[in-house]
């Protein structure tokens, strides 16, 4: 009778930072929906997410900020207990860790009204966005070096390389372009579906070993 439980256990530990992979975006783009459903006169083309943080129902938004960054610490320590412990390794999951930390701070520090005079909590907010951007871009670059000669990852490297190639771009393209340009929501929303693209890739890639990790757990019945 104990067989069974000792095994299920060693699944639900080994699989949670990979459904946090999932769950992460899943639940921040839900949550997002909602907010936008209270917000009638709110355009996602021209508007940016952290915009729903302003007014009576801001909180669903950022408490989807919070979660996020929690769950995206989570997916970060199943990640690094995968893989090696390279440089390259190293490099990538220190720059998750501190996406976690930016998206907490993005939750913590709302942007202001538009056309509101700039803040400190305004710049704080703009500085960790911008920096889970480029932190991204790192983490992409290293990770694709560490999937290039990891063994069963492999598949992964020209992916990951191609992913970080397209963040680049989206930066630049927020850097030259007018603050006031119409099509920023929709610009953002691309950058956040290429890394949440990339996170749900690399946790069903997670899922696998978790599921064969399974396998093994059943088939010598600790």
């Amino acid at each position: 009778m104990q067989r069974p439980n000792r095994w299920v256990e060693g699944l639900s530990i080994i699989c949670l930072g990979a459904l946090a992979g999932v769950a992460g975006p899943a639940i921040f783009y839900l949550m997002t929906a909602i907010t936008e459903s209270l917000h009638p006169d709110y355009d996602p083309i021209s508007e940016t997410v952290s915009a729903l943080a302003i007014g009576p129902y801001g909180w669903i938004e950022t408490v989807s900020f919070f979660l996020l960054s929690f769950l995206v610490l989570v997916f970060t320590a199943r990640l690094y207990q995968e893989i090696s412990r390279s440089v390259s390794a190293r490099i990538g999951t220190l720059s998750y860790l501190l996406i976690s930390l930016g998206l907490l701070l993005v939750g913590v520090f709302p942007t202001g009204e538009p056309g509101a005079p700039e803040t400190i909590h305004n710049a704080i907010h703009n500085a960790s966005a911008g920096g889970i951007s480029v932190l991204f871009v790192i983490a992409c670059f290293a990770f694709a070096v560490e999937f290039r000669v990891k063994l069963g990852w492999r598949k992964l490297f020209l992916y990951t390389l191609l992913t970080g190639v397209i963040a680049v771009i989206l930066i630049i393209m927020s850097i030259v372009v007018p603050s006031d340009w119409y099509w920023k929501g929709l610009h953002e929303r691309l950058l956040l579906a290429n890394a949440f693209i990339w996170v749900a890739v690399i946790s069903i890639r997670l899922l696998y070993g978790c599921v064969c990790q399974w396998r093994i757990l059943r088939s010598t019945g600790e």
